[in-house]
């Protein structure tokens, strides 16, 4: 099942991956991948474009979604950024 997040513009985009409404791993009708954070109200506070750069943006949102992970989770013993693609992946 394929899910959309709509944006205020009026775009729907493709959601490939998504940490909570804090990075969303998007994909435009045109083949862009878009990796936004902050997710409010059919908008994102900001984000990273590639034009058909998959790898690129998959990379980028682990990072992204890793950091913040590890913010929200500071006070707690953390996993590495390979058990937390490992983890997210199996769900």
């Amino acid at each position: 099942m394929t899910t959309y997040f709509n944006n205020k513009n009026g775009n729907a985009y493709e959601i490939l991956a998504r940490y909570f409404d804090d990075v969303m791993l998007l994909k435009s009708k045109g083949g862009n991948y878009i990796v936004a954070r902050w997710i409010n109200n059919g908008e994102w506070g900001s984000g990273h474009y590639w034009m058909n750069n998959k790898e690129g943006a998959i990379d980028d949102f682990f990072k992204t979604a890793y950091e913040e992970y590890k913010y929200n989770h500071a006070w707690e013993e953390q996993m590495t950024i390979e058990e937390f693609k490992k983890f997210y992946e199996e769900y």
